[in-house]
């Protein structure tokens, strides 16, 4: 029988789920319904699926790609641990594999959880993997001649993902950076242009952080403008500011990072100006308006495809999987520096 790799990724508005033969390339088509406001009862409702749609299947890994700031990724009694109130999610403080096994168990799933690997990701983490994948097959064939010399040619890329909640993920030569916990600019500091914080967070309700400025929540508060509208707006003056906030926070990490390409997705990204805005905007953040960009910054910044959109909407359960499958290869050269292995 065939090992199965599963991938369960938390969407904001929908839970979808898809498969791997291990050692297959292809996808199996994703599964997608509609979003419970609930944690644990989300958690429940992948763990259904999972009972119903491979019970059949010889599931050897099962990757939860969380809506949440992961509290630990080492391994440890405490890993699988999010932080608490995720929004309007309504995900509470939990061990989120500790809860998935159970659940496992209440809905009769014939998965052997002492043989089931169940690694647990941040949704932008997932989305990173499943993008390099996409765009860099050959960085994930470890059979591949060049296999390691394409990884250093990739170097390093940040993800971001700007939609509810903006989230970001580093990747080292398709190695995910973490350290005790997942990096989250969604906190981060930016200038708001008329000194006014657009939504407030519930953290800190008076500073102007990145998702008090520039995430969905932020522009329905501002604007009005729903996800579906945001992405068809035409209004410059809106788009720009928006791309002014997250230009902001981009400029920061480049001077930290000094990545070789920045991708971003999620619905804010989806409006078709919004790249060509950050792009624009981040040249002249890192310039100081009319200034000069620092060496050798300047190089980078200006090659047409420094800033590029999410490869596809559904990378993020594509990366799930393939966590899934690293973590049933404990030998693997790339396993060692994407997340540790299964407690």
């Amino acid at each position: 029988m065939n090992q199965t790799l599963i991938g369960v990724y938390f969407a904001q508005d929908k839970l979808i789920m898809t498969a791997l033969d291990n050692g297959s390339e292809e996808m199996r088509r994703p599964i997608k319904v509609p979003a419970i406001d609930d944690g644990l009862k989300s958690i429940y409702q992948a763990a259904r699926l999972i009972a119903e749609t491979y019970r059949n299947d010889n599931v050897v890994g099962i990757c939860l790609a969380v809506p949440s700031t992961l509290r630990i990724l080492e391994k440890g009694e405490a890993y699988g641990e999010i932080g608490s109130g995720i929004g309007p999610r309504n995900w509470l403080a939990m061990n989120v594999v500790d809860e998935f096994k159970a659940a496992l168990n209440r809905v009769g799933s014939p998965v052997d959880q002492a043989e089931c690997k169940f690694p647990i990701i941040s949704q932008v983490g997932a989305t990173a993997l499943g993008d390099l994948k996409l765009r860099h097959p050959v960085a994930f064939d470890e059979g591949a001649d060049e296999y390691l010399a394409e990884r250093r040619r990739i170097g390093n890329v940040i993800h971001i993902v700007a939609d509810h909640g903006i989230g970001c993920a580093l990747s080292q030569r398709c190695n995910l950076f973490h350290g005790f916990a997942v990096p989250n600019i969604g906190h981060m500091l930016v200038r708001p242009l008329d000194g006014n914080v657009h939504k407030a967070c519930r953290h800190h309700p008076g500073r102007s952080c990145l998702n008090s400025m520039a995430s969905l929540g932020a522009i329905r508060e501002r604007w009005g403008l729903s996800a579906a509208e945001f992405i068809e707006c035409n209004d410059l003056k809106i788009l720009a500011e928006i791309a002014h906030y997250l230009a902001q926070a981009i400029a920061n990490l480049v001077y930290f990072s000094s990545p070789n390409r920045i991708v971003i997705g999620g619905r804010v990204a989806d409006n078709p100006h919004m790249l060509p805005l950050i792009s624009e905007l981040l040249r002249k953040q890192m310039g100081d308006g009319e200034g000069t960009i620092p060496e050798p910054f300047d190089r980078v910044v200006r090659n047409a495809d420094y800033i590029a959109h999410q490869k596809e909407r559904d990378a993020g359960v594509l990366g799930a999987c393939l966590l899934a499958e690293k973590w049933t290869r404990p030998d693997s050269i790339a396993n060692a520096a994407i997340m540790p292995k299964n407690r």
